[in-house]
């Protein structure tokens, strides 16, 4: 397979992508092209990589001095701990700018890999090989550097380009099936953006390109791919406008977040517990596990503007009862009090003018689960029989947590108004929550006067008028 240059040209930097087969053992002689006065080099490599990949970049780096760092492809390690580790230790190695770090492997490392180089002295040189078809064909090209925070992917990051990036086509031959549909999947994304024949293209040609590893019509969709991706970010480097386009997907992907957690010992209400019975446990151990996925989407037209989020979980405890290590009876598997599998949540609003705004918040969820009374006991104290005996009611109650409350509803309107008052920016409110008077049950209260029982229900709040005054100073 011949060897391929596309060249990226953005108003900070132009730079050469380099494809091939095996290029990986010319990258000391395109670094001493490119980057003649280089002398120390990092490499920040995928620990899963093949052993015989790495050595053969490292037997092309002979004459360099080398620093080599693997690391998990996990997007926890893109990370101010991980990054902090790596910049010290190239401090304490007198890395100056015109050394050089090099980042191998797929889109994790080389945004890891690509903020480092920027932080570090303000900047060393920086090279991509990235090893996945994703990478290839997309997440090494346009700049973009990032770490995680604690508040979402992505958000902790510069712009800062390579000086070059080695393409090597038979790196992909290692990779699994799945890894060549997800990177497929992307080139399928830049041809629906800007490219209706390259689309049709790829429909014609993807089981060629899936299934065939290492041959021209893959090298063809690389190169496509990247040519898209060079066209939009040489017109909008910072993604002001138009680069925004190349987001379609990622901003779904996103917002959509998954999420797991196991508990190891936690403690609940006993649901055998018997308060007739001086020596039972009011309180057991045992474990629990929550999943669920969340989903945001954000808008913005013209006036209206708001956001749309939809939530399913689940929420299961496990106790062993009969502490026998068999786990089977109902009473012995719920859902915890606050399961709550489907919550929808959507704020809109509404300038109508410079001055008025009208807002409308809906909110829809599961009804919180509870223990039901299925019948009464009569039950007496030691002084029964006595002329005055003190006697009352018991619950029979049935399976733990395994009826729920009605589902709740609420929507709720507002019209505000902003003003000046004695020179103060300020904002006169109206709202009204609950419009509709839904009646949102809040908990159930037997009666066991009456025969049979009867069940009262309170709800949260009915309908309410709001008015306020927001002064802002």
């Amino acid at each position: 397979m011949k060897n391929t240059k596309l060249i990226v040209k953005t108003k900070s930097k132009t730079y050469p992508i380099y494809f091939g087969n095996n290029i990986v053992n010319k990258a000391g002689w395109l670094i001493k092209k490119n980057l003649p006065n280089v002398k120390k080099i990092c490499i920040i490599s995928d620990n899963k990589l093949p052993k015989l990949l790495l050595k053969k970049l490292i037997k092309s780096l002979k004459k360099y001095e080398l620093k080599i760092y693997k690391l998990s492809a996990s997007e926890r390690t893109k990370s101010f701990k991980v990054a902090n580790k790596i910049i010290e230790q190239l401090l304490n190695d007198n890395f100056n700018k015109s050394d050089c770090v090099i980042a191998m492997g797929g889109g994790v490392l080389g945004d890891l890999s690509a903020f480092i180089s920027n932080l570090t002295k303000r900047g060393l040189k920086f090279i991509n090989i990235p090893t996945t078809l994703l990478a290839q064909a997309d997440a090494s090209i346009g700049g973009k550097t990032g770490i995680n925070s604690s508040q979402g992917k992505n958000l902790i990051g510069t712009y800062y380009h390579p000086d070059f990036i080695l393409s090597d086509i038979s790196i992909l031959k290692s990779l699994p099936q799945r890894e060549i549909i997800s990177g497929y999947g992307e080139i399928l994304k830049h041809s629906i953006i800007l490219d209706r024949k390259f689309f049709l293209w790829l429909f014609k040609n993807g089981k060629k390109i899936i299934n065939e590893k290492n041959n021209i019509f893959l090298k063809k969709a690389i190169i496509k791919s990247c040519k898209i991706k060079c066209k939009v970010v040489n017109k909008d480097e910072k993604e002001k406008n138009l680069r925004k386009i190349l987001n379609f997907g990622h901003t779904f992907g996103h917002a959509l977040e998954t999420y797991y957690k196991s508990y190891s010992t936690i403690y609940d209400i006993n649901p055998r517990y018997d308060a007739t019975d001086v020596e039972a446990s009011i309180a057991i151990a045992g474990t629990a596990e929550a999943g669920g996925i969340e989903f945001l989407y954000r808008f913005k037209k013209n006036k209206l503007s708001g956001w749309l989020s939809y939530a399913y979980s689940k929420i299961e405890r496990t106790v062993d009862l009969n502490s026998d290590g068999i786990i089977w009876d109902e009473q012995e598997v719920y859902p915890a009090k606050y399961d709550k599998p489907h919550s929808f949540n959507s704020l809109m609003s509404y300038s109508i003018n410079e001055k008025y705004t009208m807002g409308l918040t809906t909110s829809f969820g599961s009804g919180q689960t509870y223990t039901p009374v299925i019948g009464k006991v009569h039950q007496t104290s030691a002084y029964d029989g006595l002329e005055n005996p003190y006697s009352n009611f018991g619950n029979i109650f049935g399976a733990k947590n395994s009826s729920r409350y009605p589902n709740y509803f609420r929507v709720d309107v507002s019209m505000a108004r902003k003003m000046k008052l004695f020179g103060i920016d300020s904002e006169l409110k109206f709202q009204i929550v609950n419009l509709t008077d839904y009646y949102n049950v809040l908990l159930y209260n037997w009666d066991h006067e009456s025969s049979p029982s009867k069940v009262q229900a309170y709800s949260m709040f009915p309908r309410i008028i709001t008015f306020g005054w927001e002064f802002k100073l």
